[in-house]
């Protein structure tokens, strides 16, 4: 997960472009977070490396700013 300017979030994946299950249970879990916390400062991104050009690919991933969690 990285935090980029004005509080965005953007959770980076590594899934098959086409799998909806893979994205519906990352998607499930922001929302959930955003039910939780009231006032929420934070707007969520969803970012699949797949779907991103794989030249440069850290470079790119880089690009959404800082490193806040790794799983």
């Amino acid at each position: 997960m990285r935090l980029a300017e004005h509080d965005e979030l953007h959770t980076i994946i590594s899934g098959p472009r086409d799998d909806d299950d893979i994205l519906s249970q990352v998607i499930d879990v922001e929302l959930a977070v955003m039910r939780a916390v009231k006032h929420q400062p934070f707007l969520f991104h969803l970012v699949n490396c797949q779907g991103l050009p794989q030249d440069g690919l850290e470079e790119h991933i880089h690009s959404f700013g800082e490193l806040v969690w790794k799983r």
